[in-house]
């Protein structure tokens, strides 16, 4: 992997959509291009973890998003795979400093190679199911 993007969920309704459905949603039109390397993220209280990757794939209709109002740019994704939850803010704060959060917050293509580095690393050492792990992970912090 060279480069890729994040695509963040705070509702796990919506990232099991995806999963099921094979779509993500934006709120406006996206310039990632067909095929790139999408890293998924969970947030779970104030910790964001990597949950799977994917690539970009092409426009559609269909939505089955909560709030489907909000996310009104669908695209498939092709690929699909997940992992066992694992932390990314202490790799991305001590990498991209500052003003990380807006890596999360944008479409923003992401190249610094220690948190590439840090992704591949650890998503080959949580290979597994995503789900069973977040419901796990959303009750032990209620």
């Amino acid at each position: 992997m060279d480069s890729f993007y994040f695509i963040c969920y705070k509702s796990l309704y919506n990232l099991e959509m995806t999963l099921k459905y094979k779509i993500i949603g934006f709120g406006a039109r996206t310039a990632i291009p067909e095929n790139k390397e999408l890293v998924l993220l969970y947030r779970n209280e104030k910790e964001w973890y990597v949950v799977g990757k994917c690539r970009f794939g092409s426009i559609t209709e269909y939505n089955p998003f909560e709030e489907p109002e909000r996310f009104g740019w669908t695209y498939t994704v092709t690929d699909l795979e997940t992992c066992k939850p694992f932390p990314i803010n202490r790799v991305l704060r001590e990498n991209a400093g500052t003003y990380w959060g807006i890596l999360l917050q944008h479409s923003m293509q992401v190249k610094d190679q220690n948190i590439i580095k840090y992704i591949e690393d650890s998503y080959h050492q949580n290979a597994g199911s995503v789900l069973t792990d977040l419901e796990k992970l959303s009750e032990s912090t209620k």
